[in-house]
Parts: C-alpha cells; structure tokens; sequence
C-alpha cells in the first residue's frame, strides 16, 4: 500500500512540476535579489520582472498599509516589519534581517 501511495504522490508532483504549479523555494539568505523580487511580484499580483520598480514598491506598500507613494524609506520599512511580526529595527532601508524574513514569508505564500 504504502509503493502505491508513494507512486501516486510522486505522480501528482511529477505533473505539477511539469505544468509549473510548483514554485521554487527562496533561500532566506537575505538578498534582495531578482528571484526574491519576483516571488514578491507573484505574491503582489503583478507580472514578475524581478526588477524592484516603483510599481512594485506602491504596491508593496498598500499590502502592508503604508502610504503608497513609490518611495521605500523608514516608514515603509517600519510597516513591513510590523507586518512581518518582528521588532522595528530603525532600518532607513532594505536590510539583510528584514530581507531574510520576508524571503521566509514569501515562501508560506507559494
């Protein structure tokens, strides 16, 4: 019984792979890199690019409530780490941690 489940799971993933509904993981290393800048897209909604454009930032911005205004500084970064559920670090802008986090984030919502 247990071949036959195992044959059949590796079936279904087989045929997902083949049809793209698997994503990949991101590594949380912390990089704001294109691959993390995609699945960010994907998450958002929009085509994925993997270039972090003022599309992207604005409507970054709405998803965790900040003002929607394309510029990432303090305050953006301070609403997404509220909406990340960590501890407000004073970070201007993107940093490694927040990064990292976001990156584990992303991949909850694959």
């Amino acid at each position: 019984f247990r071949a036959k489940v195992d044959a059949a799971a590796l079936r279904v993933l087989t045929l997902k792979a083949a049809h793209g509904l698997l994503a990949p993981r991101l590594v949380a290393d912390g990089i704001l890199g294109p691959l993390t800048v995609s699945a960010l897209q994907g998450w958002l909604g929009l085509p994925r690019t993997g270039r972090l454009d003022t599309t992207t930032v604005v409507r970054l911005q709405s998803r965790i409530g900040t003002v929607p205004d394309g510029v990432w500084g303090p305050a953006s970064m301070a609403a997404l780490q509220s909406y990340l559920g960590t501890y407000r670090d004073g970070a201007r802008t993107w940093n490694a941690r927040t990064v990292a986090l976001l990156q584990r984030y992303l991949n909850t919502q694959l």
